[in-house]
């Protein structure tokens, strides 16, 4: 079955990718449309997600010289997330015109055949033209005016504008509605019924439809799915996470019972949800240092208490029998697996004793071991890596630069094995007070700012040991702190 075929079918796997024989055929026209383009139409977040990972090509157009952006705004289903994933490709033009007369723009596409206005937002905010013609003469304002969707119309306007024109419409409705009235007082039916019309066309064409306001507090497991779904969107993980991902419903299962537990003295907004979702998406990994200088200051028994703290956190929503991984500088003890509770603070506090190859053991322990055998062997993650580094001191017995040569190292191996960009996160952390190891951290926090580094490296600026002191007697003020520190970057 071509991958095509297998994508129409929305049964394609990251497998059919890697063991493609010709590199051509993810590009290849099938019936009409490419596989990317097929999986736009389908609108299957999860397959668009994963032929972009393999570099399929967001140029190459239907046979009835459709753009996908065009293909996209005609999606059975998620229109609105694969334009949001599409105008993000650098290559993807967002004002390019189909092949066929009055060669529309998608934004022109999308007023016409879909009017949703959270789309016709997204083309705006991304720069589309409204005023630049078709073959018609008309813009995407004119086509616009012709619309009965006054959300849709507004979604085009700069927002001191929005309103002005379904105010207009309501006091011409309501000038109607009165005089109507007034002549109809004899034929009581006909009022009821003209009365009955008017109230119907006011809330369809003329009202602010604003969803009602979220539930600060969401407990049934249709809001806590809402929120797990725009989190795997908004963090780009779909193709890790397919609609009928086992993980994501443990995920939901374990935490409609946490938010639902009376016994836990916890408030869980929506935005603490959404933080430990995100949270529970991802393998923890915590690397912690224990050199000979973690001796100094009672260091080693403050990391203790931060990292069964951070894990308690970490696997608040994560799937019952899931832990952290714990990894050590110059321990190789066994047993480090998906550790939680007294296992995990019995196994971290460990005697300190070595140097600080942070770099050399980043990559022996934690990177060949979890991420680079599983490509060699061309396996999926079950989820992607969230590397949690701890360390009190500059790198000794390595160049300095080791430790950001194995990070930068990773990004190029994920990338080269097509895998999302965001399948290993780094976050790194100082415990005490050393200026040297202050000066490391800077440095990186500098890198960790640049394009490039900033959808998977993150430098914390606080040093855990003081704020966790300093928080420790408030607990909503320290898990709050906590998570910030934690929390993936989308």
């Amino acid at each position: 079955m071509s991958i095509a075929e297998k994508t129409r079918n929305k049964t394609l796997t990251r497998e059919d990718l890697m063991n493609l024989t010709n590199g051509d055929e993810i590009n290849q026209l099938d019936d009409g449309n490419t596989p990317l383009g097929w999986a736009v139409l389908n609108g299957d977040v999860r397959t668009v997600r994963l032929l972009l990972e393999h570099k399929a090509s967001v140029k190459r157009k239907a046979a009835n010289g459709l753009s996908l952006l065009h293909l996209a705004v005609d999606a059975k289903v998620n229109a609105f997330r694969i334009v949001n994933i599409l105008v993000q490709e650098p290559q993807t033009a967002i004002d390019e015109e189909d092949e066929s007369y009055p060669h529309d723009t998608p934004l022109m596409r999308a007023l016409k055949n879909n009017p949703d206005p959270a789309i016709v937002k997204l083309f705006k905010d991304r720069g589309a033209s409204t005023t630049t013609p078709n073959a018609k003469g008309e813009s995407a304002n004119d086509i616009a005016d012709r619309l009965l969707n006054i959300k849709a119309k507004d979604a085009l306007l700069d927002e001191n504008e929005q309103g002005a024109t379904g105010t207009s419409l309501t006091r011409f409705i309501v000038a109607g509605a009165y005089l109507l009235n007034d002549y109809l007082k004899p034929k009581p039916r006909v009022q009821n019924s003209v009365l009955e019309a008017y109230k119907i066309i006011n809330n369809q064409l003329v009202e602010t439809h604003h969803p009602p306001p979220a539930n600060m507090y969401p407990k049934t497991k249709k809001e806590l799915e809402e929120i797990l779904d725009d989190v795997v969107a908004s963090h780009a993980l779909e193709s890790f996470f397919p609609p009928t991902s086992s993980t994501l419903q443990n995920i939901l299962i374990k935490a409609h019972a946490v938010v639902n537990d009376s016994s836990l003295v916890r408030a869980f907004t929506r935005s603490r949800i959404q933080m430990h979702f995100k949270l529970a998406l991802y393998q923890p990994v915590i690397y912690c240092d224990d050199s000979g200088s973690m001796n100094a200051g009672g260091r080693m028994a403050s990391q203790t208490d931060i990292v069964s703290y951070m894990a308690d956190l970490l696997l608040l929503f994560s799937p019952t029998e899931k832990g952290v991984h714990l990894r050590f500088i110059n321990s190789s003890a066994s047993g480090l697996d998906d550790l939680k509770g007294d296992a995990l603070r019995q196994k971290v506090n460990i005697s300190p004793n070595g140097g600080t190859k942070i770099g050399t053991s980043l990559n022996e322990k934690v990177l060949q071991p979890l991420v680079y055998s599983k490509i060699a062997a061309k396996e999926m993650f079950e989820r992607p890596y969230l590397v949690i580094v701890i360390t009190d001191g500059c790198p000794d017995g390595e160049p300095v630069e080791t430790f950001q040569q194995a990070i930068d190292a990773c990004r190029k191996n994920v990338s080269d094995a097509k895998l999302p960009p965001k399948s290993v996160k780094f976050n790194v952390n100082q415990i005490g007070n050393d200026d040297k190891a202050a000066a490391f951290l800077d440095k990186l926090q500098i890198l960790a700012s640049g394009a490039t580094a900033k959808e998977d490296f993150h430098v914390t600026a606080d040093k855990l040991d003081a704020k966790y002191y300093q928080l420790r007697d408030n607990k909503d003020n320290l898990e709050d702190w906590l998570r910030d520190v934690l929390t993936p970057r989308p």
